[in-house]
Protein backbone atom coordinates (compact mmCIF):
# COMPACT_ATOMS: atom_id res chain seq x y z
CA UNK A 1 0.00 0.00 0.00
CA UNK A 2 1.71 3.22 -1.10
CA UNK A 3 2.18 6.23 1.13
CA UNK A 4 1.20 9.42 -0.69
CA UNK A 5 2.21 13.06 -0.45
CA UNK A 6 -0.23 15.94 -0.20
CA UNK A 7 -0.05 16.33 -4.00
CA UNK A 8 -0.80 12.62 -4.59
CA UNK A 9 2.71 11.35 -5.42
CA UNK A 10 3.92 8.05 -3.99
CA UNK A 11 6.74 8.40 -1.46
CA UNK A 12 9.66 6.19 -2.50
CA UNK A 13 12.67 6.05 -0.18
CA UNK A 14 16.01 5.77 -2.04
CA UNK A 15 17.90 2.49 -1.49
CA UNK A 16 20.98 4.38 -0.26
CA UNK A 17 18.98 5.86 2.64
CA UNK A 18 19.92 4.39 6.02
CA UNK A 19 17.14 6.11 7.93
CA UNK A 20 14.22 8.46 7.41
CA UNK A 21 13.04 11.37 9.53
CA UNK A 22 9.49 12.68 9.55
CA UNK A 23 8.81 16.12 11.00
CA UNK A 24 5.69 16.81 13.11
CA UNK A 25 4.05 18.43 10.06
CA UNK A 26 4.76 15.30 7.96
CA UNK A 27 7.78 16.26 5.83
CA UNK A 28 9.73 13.08 4.93
CA UNK A 29 13.53 13.33 4.62
CA UNK A 30 15.83 10.33 3.99
CA UNK A 31 19.45 10.33 5.21
CA UNK A 32 22.51 8.42 3.97
CA UNK A 33 25.14 6.54 5.99
CA UNK A 34 27.03 9.80 6.69
CA UNK A 35 23.80 11.32 8.06
CA UNK A 36 23.51 13.66 5.07
CA UNK A 37 19.97 14.45 3.86
CA UNK A 38 19.09 13.00 0.47
CA UNK A 39 16.42 15.60 -0.26
CA UNK A 40 12.84 16.16 0.71
CA UNK A 41 10.48 13.37 -0.41
CA UNK A 42 7.35 15.40 0.23
CA UNK A 43 4.78 15.90 2.95
CA UNK A 44 2.61 13.01 4.13
CA UNK A 45 -1.02 13.27 3.09
CA UNK A 46 -3.17 13.04 6.22
CA UNK A 47 -6.77 12.40 5.19
CA UNK A 48 -10.14 11.46 6.64
CA UNK A 49 -12.61 9.11 4.93
CA UNK A 50 -15.77 10.64 3.53
CA UNK A 51 -17.70 8.32 5.85
CA UNK A 52 -16.51 5.95 8.57
CA UNK A 53 -18.79 3.31 7.01
CA UNK A 54 -16.46 3.27 3.98
CA UNK A 55 -13.50 2.00 6.02
CA UNK A 56 -12.47 -1.59 5.30
CA UNK A 57 -10.23 -3.42 7.78
CA UNK A 58 -7.13 -5.05 6.32
CA UNK A 59 -4.93 -6.96 8.71
CA UNK A 60 -5.05 -6.41 12.45
CA UNK A 61 -4.56 -2.65 12.68
CA UNK A 62 -4.86 -1.15 9.21
CA UNK A 63 -7.79 0.27 7.29
CA UNK A 64 -8.35 1.30 3.71
CA UNK A 65 -11.21 2.94 1.88
CA UNK A 66 -12.50 2.61 -1.63
CA UNK A 67 -14.48 5.81 -1.23
CA UNK A 68 -13.59 9.46 -1.25
CA UNK A 69 -11.10 10.89 1.24
CA UNK A 70 -10.87 14.49 2.41
CA UNK A 71 -7.76 16.35 3.58
CA UNK A 72 -7.57 16.70 7.35
CA UNK A 73 -8.91 20.07 8.48
CA UNK A 74 -6.34 21.85 10.59
CA UNK A 75 -2.75 20.88 11.30
CA UNK A 76 -1.71 17.26 11.85
CA UNK A 77 0.81 16.38 14.54
CA UNK A 78 2.80 13.36 13.38
CA UNK A 79 5.06 11.63 15.91
CA UNK A 80 7.88 9.54 14.43
CA UNK A 81 8.83 6.34 16.25
CA UNK A 82 5.55 5.96 18.10
CA UNK A 83 2.97 3.25 17.77
CA UNK A 84 -0.57 4.45 18.17
CA UNK A 85 -1.86 3.22 21.49
CA UNK A 86 -5.21 1.73 22.21
CA UNK A 87 -7.94 3.99 23.52
CA UNK A 88 -8.11 1.88 26.68
CA UNK A 89 -6.04 1.68 29.83
CA UNK A 90 -5.11 -1.98 30.30
CA UNK A 91 -4.64 -1.68 34.09
CA UNK A 92 -8.09 -0.12 34.56
CA UNK A 93 -9.68 -2.70 32.28
CA UNK A 94 -8.01 -5.55 34.18
CA UNK A 95 -9.28 -4.12 37.48
CA UNK A 96 -12.78 -3.89 35.98
CA UNK A 97 -12.50 -7.51 34.85
CA UNK A 98 -11.46 -8.67 38.34
CA UNK A 99 -14.29 -6.66 39.93
CA UNK A 100 -16.84 -8.08 37.48
CA UNK A 101 -15.54 -11.59 38.06
CA UNK A 102 -15.87 -11.21 41.83
CA UNK A 103 -19.38 -9.80 41.50
CA UNK A 104 -20.33 -12.73 39.26
CA UNK A 105 -18.86 -15.17 41.80
CA UNK A 106 -20.81 -13.47 44.61
CA UNK A 107 -24.03 -13.76 42.62
CA UNK A 108 -23.37 -17.46 41.98
CA UNK A 109 -22.81 -18.00 45.72
CA UNK A 110 -26.07 -16.17 46.53
CA UNK A 111 -27.97 -18.35 44.06
CA UNK A 112 -26.44 -21.49 45.62
CA UNK A 113 -27.36 -20.26 49.11
CA UNK A 114 -30.93 -19.53 48.00
CA UNK A 115 -31.16 -22.96 46.36
CA UNK A 116 -29.91 -24.70 49.52
CA UNK A 117 -32.35 -22.69 51.69
CA UNK A 118 -35.28 -23.63 49.47
CA UNK A 119 -34.12 -27.25 49.49
CA UNK A 120 -34.03 -27.33 53.31
CA UNK A 121 -37.43 -25.63 53.48
CA UNK A 122 -38.97 -28.21 51.16
CA UNK A 123 -37.32 -31.04 53.13
CA UNK A 124 -38.79 -29.78 56.39
CA UNK A 125 -42.35 -29.50 55.05
CA UNK A 126 -44.59 -32.47 55.92
CA UNK A 127 -45.65 -34.68 53.03
CA UNK A 128 -49.19 -35.81 52.51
Amino acid sequence: MPILTTDGREIKVPVEATHVEITPDGVVTPFDAENQPLGNLGQLAVVMPGSLDELVKIGKNMYTTEGRVNPLKGPANIAQGFIEASGTNSVEEMMELVTSSRMFESNINMIKLQDESLGRLLQSMPRR
